[in-house]
């Protein structure tokens, strides 16, 4: 009697544990997913996208703020006469004007460059996530198809079986629908690879697919118009052409001065009073001609480079 009360106690817990095992596995079967919700998931989940984003941040971080070398701080001391005098001093390498604002429109006009390109690849890859989704609900209902015209003829298989062995008609049509049938058990398994590739295609996009069973919505014909569609690649070509101009425009600031400024100040002594001294001075980049000319040859060449893409 124990071992009857035993059986049952076991087979009663492992039933319902199953429950919600077959539960959950029907609530996954019968999830459904739309292209809108499904593009969402691309726009937060793309490993591409995310990349892209990261970059756009760069840039624009990139962009912000002005770009002063830091200044020098140092301590001295000096020796002379039997006694040490200990000094400060503090310097600082001031930029043309004209090359801070000029160095902050270029680092912007990159920025801009930057997002523009931004824009086409996540335009470029909803594309392609909108056409996998379509493969997919295409594959799906190739797949559906050929299932549901198996079944189709499986019954009428076994219809025509009960009347083989009076009527030569029926045995002559039972052989082409078995023919059929097994043609048609080629197709499927064409199918269901088809399907496993789209599947896969869905998961690039949105890695979080991966973990779910979902089918697709027929999707909505959406018909675009072409009055209102401007070609974003031109925007970003005319865009990076703008800053091309601009870099060219930095390179050839490198020939102006820059301003030094540097202050020392030495402690008393019993030998000697405290002393400051002032120095202020200008860089002479024009000694040095062969380095700017050589990043203006750089900068005007890119610049031509993007003139060209932009007449194409």
């Amino acid at each position: 009697m124990n071992v009857k009360i035993a059986a049952f106690l076991t087979f009663a817990l492992v039933f319902s544990i199953s429950l919600p095992n077959q539960a959950s596995a029907k609530q996954k079967i019968s999830s459904r997913i739309s292209i809108d919700e499904f593009l969402d998931l691309v726009r937060t989940q793309s490993p591409d996208l995310t990349v892209e984003s990261s970059t756009i941040d760069a840039f624009k971080a990139r962009a912000s703020g002005v770009r002063i070398q830091p200044g020098m701080v140092g301590y001295m001391q000096m020796r002379g006469g039997g006694s040490t005098s200990n000094g400060l001093e503090v310097s600082q390498e001031i930029p043309f004007p004209t090359k801070l604002f000029q160095d902050k429109k270029t680092r912007r006009l990159e920025y801009e460059t930057q997002k523009q390109m931004g824009a086409i690849k996540s335009v470029s890859l909803l594309a392609q996530a909108r056409i996998a989704y379509v493969e997919f609900w295409a594959a799906s209902a190739r797949l559906a198809a050929l299932k549901e015209k198996q079944s189709w003829l499986h019954h009428h298989t076994e219809l025509y079986r009960t009347t083989t062995l009076s009527d030569n008609v029926a045995q002559v049509h039972l052989l082409g629908i078995e023919s059929e049938s097994d043609l048609l058990e080629s197709d499927i398994l064409s199918a269901e690879a088809s399907l496993i590739e789209a599947r896969n295609a869905l998961n690039s996009f949105a890695p979080s697919l991966q973990d779910q069973e979902f089918s697709s919505i027929e999707p909505a014909v959406e018909n675009q118009k072409t009055s209102e569609f401007e070609n974003p690649l031109v925007t970003w070509k005319e865009k990076d052409l703008k800053a091309k101009q601009a870099r060219v425009s930095l390179a050839k600031q490198s020939y102006l001065p820059d301003l030094f400024v540097r202050v020392r100040a030495y402690e008393s002594t019993p030998m000697s009073q405290a002393n400051q001294e002032l120095m202020v001075g200008v860089t002479v980049p024009f000694l040095n001609f062969l380095l700017p000319r050589a990043e203006i040859k750089e900068a005007s060449a890119e610049r031509a480079r993007a003139n060209a893409e932009l007449q194409k």
